[in-house]
């Protein structure tokens, strides 16, 4: 096996993981173990931060694997609500509730032998996390909702998180006995500020991706200035992030230019990114002389809360802040909750905040 990448035979055309760095090469060796692993059954659990290529790792197990001829079924649970969630999973019958009109299949049917992929499964409701649990131990039996026939999941569920999900369950965030029944097979992407000998070559291959689907001929080999920009970054949307610098970078190319300025569009989000900081924190000071606080609150947790907060533009709810704290919704709610705090009086304190400022 080529141990600096890993394709992907899948409906919408082969993909590659890609990566060259010891890190990447030892996860392509315990990826190709599981793919060939006689137990296609048992859940697998990737963990990885935001951007790392999660999705791509379960595509790989499942359309590499023994079960490619069948479905593959994604769902983002951080999307999701708690009623949402157990309809999408379950199913339900008519009249089930109210809006139940019809009947509808949920993706453990849907799935049939194939594979249920439950991406940010550390954002799963409680109540939810039981009956998952059903689900995966014994005779893998459920109940759509409203239903009184029992039904019975014959997929694999391959679960991942952005979370430590032994902190969650420390934290009584999620359930223990889930947490183990996952944890059968386990993989670990590790982020892209660990494995900078990859970020060149990732670099390369978007771009010559890009080429090929827009027909067009942009130099993959960056810059000496670029390069020195993109190894001195650190990635925090990981490759995502840096997959998505491609076409921005198209955006600001010159006219006869050899590379991609990459190295300018870096450091102005360096620049931004400082900028942001420091508002964020004089929102947080803000907040903090405003609030009439019934405890003094957490200040990680506080910060982490206010700044995704107040980096966002539009109207936000618990889901963007989750997403951009990395901090599960349920969390969110709870720390709010606790310091009597809501989105809505957020808002007033942002736009006072930003009226004062300006005056």
């Amino acid at each position: 096996m080529d141990t600096s990448s890993y394709s992907i035979q899948s409906g919408d055309g082969n993909r590659n993981i890609i990566g060259y760095s010891p890190q990447m090469r030892s996860f392509f060796t315990s990826l190709n173990t599981l793919v060939h692993h006689p137990d296609s059954s048992s859940p697998v659990l990737i963990t990885g931060e935001t951007g790392t290529g999660k999705d791509l790792v379960a595509r790989a197990l499942h359309y590499n694997g023994a079960r490619a001829s069948s479905p593959f079924l994604p769902v983002n649970i951080n999307t999701l609500t708690t009623e949402l969630v157990e309809s999408l999973l379950f199913g339900h019958k008519r009249g089930a509730f109210t809006g139940a009109y019809q009947y509808q299949e949920g993706f453990f049917s849907a799935t049939k032998r194939g594979t249920l992929f439950l991406d940010e499964i550390g954002d799963l409701p409680s109540s939810t996390q039981v009956k998952l649990l059903r689900v995966l131990e014994g005779t893998h039996g459920y109940y759509p909702l409203g239903s009184t026939s029992q039904e019975f999941f014959e997929g694999r569920v391959i679960a991942a998180t952005r979370f430590d999900l032994e902190e969650l369950v420390r934290n009584g965030r999620f359930r223990e006995d889930l947490f183990y029944r996952l944890n059968v097979f386990r993989l670990h992407l590790p982020p892209l500020r660990e494995r900078r000998e990859d970020i060149l070559p990732l670099f390369m291959h978007f771009v010559n991706v890009y080429n090929t689907k827009h027909k067009s001929s942009y130099n993959p080999n960056p810059s000496r200035e670029g390069s020195s920009a993109l190894l001195a970054h650190s990635f925090p949307g990981n490759v995502r992030e840096l997959q998505n610098l491609i076409p921005r970078a198209t955006l600001s190319s010159l006219n006869g230019s050899k590379y991609l300025p990459v190295e300018s569009i870096l450091s102005r989000l360096v620049q931004r990114k400082v900028s942001s900081d420091l508002n964020s924190l004089n929102f947080a000071a803000y907040v903090l002389k405003s609030h009439s606080f019934p405890h003094t609150p957490v200040l990680t947790t506080f910060l982490s809360i206010l700044s995704a907060f107040f980096s966002s533009t539009d109207r936000v709810n618990l889901y963007h802040i989750s997403k951009l704290s990395q901090l599960d919704r349920s969390h969110v709610r709870r720390f709010l909750d606790s310091v009597s705090l809501d989105l809505d009086l957020l808002q007033k304190y942002k736009d006072d905040f930003l009226k004062e400022r300006n005056n």
